[in-house]
């Protein structure tokens, strides 16, 4: 998945499309022990990637992390990902990949650090401004959600295409983001169905109408 040719010469006219790929893999590795801290980033990540050539689109933050990947490849123009760069200090050889991955990492980690200080101004007021009923039944709303996704079990790639299919992003978007074929994604989201019919016998979650 997210295949990238590792032979390919980095080049100023694939930088952007190899740092996309290697953001979204930099957030996979999060998905074990960090999944509803970085999912609203990924699934930011995915959009803009699909929707970038959308006129007036908005950038969300998870693109920032394509963006410094793209910065640092821009140091290593005419070199190849599996280049090495040299070792670091436990004798580990670091490639290209690798040292983009690890700076990737990092800043994943520093944004996650900064979130869980930080308080949102807007929260605040809007605690006050809105009635408590209605808050609570908003927050309990993304709470359900987070704990459906748990119950179903289900693997990192089966997550990837549920989140790009509640982000919007149409099968040939995911085709074209996730690097595989139709195929593999309707089987995946099929399984995704399979599982939460199982689980549940009844939508939990009904769209509001007009």
């Amino acid at each position: 998945m997210y295949t990238i040719d590792f032979s390919k010469t980095i080049t100023t006219e694939n930088v952007m499309y190899i740092g996309e790929r290697l953001a979204i893999r930099a957030f996979k590795n999060f998905f074990k022990y960090a999944y509803d801290a970085v999912r609203s980033m990924y699934v930011g990540l995915i959009r803009d990637i699909e929707r970038q050539n959308c006129v007036n689109h908005t950038f969300s933050d998870g693109y920032d992390f394509a963006q410094t990947a793209s910065c640092f490849l821009c140091g290593h123009i005419g070199k190849k990902l599996g280049d090495t760069l040299g070792t670091d200090k436990n004798g580990v050889v670091v490639t290209v990949r690798i040292a983009c991955l690890r700076i990737l990492g990092r800043e994943i980690s520093k944004k996650l650090a900064d979130t869980r200080r930080s308080v949102c101004i807007d929260d605040v007021y809007t605690q006050k401004a809105v009635a408590s009923s209605d808050f609570e039944a908003v927050t309990d709303n993304y709470a359900g959600v987070d704990e459906i996704i748990e119950n179903m079990k289900l693997t990192d790639k089966q997550k990837e295409a549920l989140l790009c299919r509640m982000s919007g992003i149409s099968l040939r978007g995911m085709v074209r983001v996730l690097s595989v074929s139709y195929t593999v994604i309707w089987n995946r989201l099929a399984y995704v169905r399979k599982k939460y019919i199982g689980l549940y016998s009844e939508p939990q979650f009904r769209c509001a109408r007009e």
